[in-house]
């Protein structure tokens, strides 16, 4: 049998500042989380408490010991489970990222002035959230391995309503993660804002469904649903998915190339290593429209023969999922994309994406349906469902690429992603 045990620190100061239609309103977070973890052959022990002087103050060598004989009965009682882990060399030192770049004072400015600049182009509601996270995570073995990061990022949140002369509605919102100290904030706010306008004006001017265009049709995703798609995707890339799609599968076309980049400079969710320690590296995923590899923890790597390095989870047992998800570019302009589309429609955003059962539905903030090769109206689509199997219908990619963050059990995901056309059915 093979075990290892650590502790594991997890402190974050956060400080949220939102306007709200007139009002505003500030939230201040302190968390502070310790634990004593034990796994043996891929089954876990975990204690944790938000007092970390229950831990500091004890002999450690006696914590380690009774938590690894817990884990150690846990793993005799269920083999079957508990198969086995990787050796690894534990990543060592410190992993900084950004910079304490905030001003409550400056930060109170930004939301108020820009939430009053958008009034001139007919917004009636404005909510716009800044929250700045100070993240410190510590791994520490019971051999003296140390791995330590400091995450400083910004998390820039506006929704605006737009009401019409004739009393209708429109909605718009949308949320980045920017590094602190690396993106002015103000550029991130602005791009919120200016995205949010946008999709509050095309909500307005959206018609509802004809009915005589519900079924299959070729389907242009913009960057944020091609994410979001490739998002649920990864998912079913997990070793230990109830949904896995298996190695040497063919899903995609030869010109699909999807790879997980946790190292990508300047991205809000880089790390230098994973939550069981492992130090972080590239890992090609989709090679030539097959899937060459899984996302692993210890455990996972073991069974399948392949590399860990994408667990998450500090006070629960690890699960495997990406960092920042890359899905290579292509040779196509967006523009020839469009009008090589003779009849179909174009996805802008997303409100959800669901991975059910051979599927993945996704409902677009807006779509327009696309004629000829052009643009015509903006439609309002309840939701694109593509079949798994479908993703090879994947027949052009774009040049242009554009990053999508979201938040994937308090932690910062990040997908880039190009425009893609891909055979979907629209409801």
């Amino acid at each position: 049998m093979k075990s290892y045990c650590d502790r594991v620190k997890f402190y974050e100061n956060a400080t949220e500042i939102t306007f709200r239609n007139g009002s505003i309103e500030k939230n201040h977070l302190r968390a502070s989380v310790v634990g004593i973890r034990a796994c043996v052959d891929g089954c876990w022990y975990i204690e944790s408490y938000q007092d970390a002087s229950r831990i500091n103050k004890v002999d450690l060598n006696r914590v380690y010991q009774e938590a690894l004989s817990k884990a150690l009965a846990i793993a005799k009682r269920n083999p079957r489970v508990c198969p086995g882990i990787v050796e690894v060399n534990n990543y060592q030192g410190t992993f900084t990222l950004g910079k304490p770049d905030f001003d409550e004072n400056s930060v109170e400015d930004i939301v108020v002035n820009y939430c009053e600049e958008v009034q001139a182009y007919g917004v009636t509601r404005c909510e716009i959230t800044i929250l700045f996270r100070d993240i410190h995570r510590v791994i520490e073995s019971i051999h003296g391995e140390r791995a330590e990061e400091r995450k400083f990022v910004y998390e820039v949140t506006a929704a605006l309503s737009i009401k019409s002369l004739n009393g209708r509605i429109g909605f718009g919102s949308k949320q980045v993660h920017v590094v602190a100290g690396i993106v002015p904030l103000e550029k991130a706010v602005e791009f919120v804002v200016g995205e949010a306008l946008n999709r509050a004006r095309a909500s307005l001017q959206s018609k509802a469904l004809n009915p005589l265009y519900v079924g299959k049709y070729p389907i242009v995703l913009d960057p944020e649903a091609c994410s979001a798609l490739f998002h649920e995707i990864s998912h079913a890339l997990d070793a230990e998915a109830m949904l896995t799609i298996a190695k040497g599968s063919r899903i995609g076309s030869p010109e699909l190339e999807v790879y997980d980049d946790p190292l990508t400079p300047y991205s809000p969710a880089a790390r230098a290593f994973d939550d069981e320690g492992v130090a972080s590296k590239r890992r090609m995923l989709i090679e030539g429209g097959v899937v060459v590899d899984h996302h692993h923890t210890r455990k996972t790597a073991y069974l399948y023969g392949s590399d860990p390095g994408s667990a998450y989870g500090l006070f629960r047992p690890p699960q495997a999922f990406h960092t920042q998800l890359v899905v290579k570019e292509g040779d196509w302009k967006r523009s020839e994309i469009l009008e090589e589309t003779k009849k179909g429609f174009a996805v802008y955003g997303i409100v959800m994406a669901v991975l059910e059962r051979g599927y993945i539905r996704l409902m677009p903030e807006y779509a327009r349906r696309i004629e000829g090769g052009e643009e015509k109206d903006f439609i309002y689509v309840r939701a694109v469902k593509i079949p798994l199997n479908r993703i090879k219908t994947i027949d052009a990619i774009s040049r242009e690429q554009m990053v999508r963050t979201s938040i994937e059990n308090d932690r910062i995901i990040a997908e880039v992603s190009p425009y893609i056309r891909i055979e979907g059915f629209v409801e």
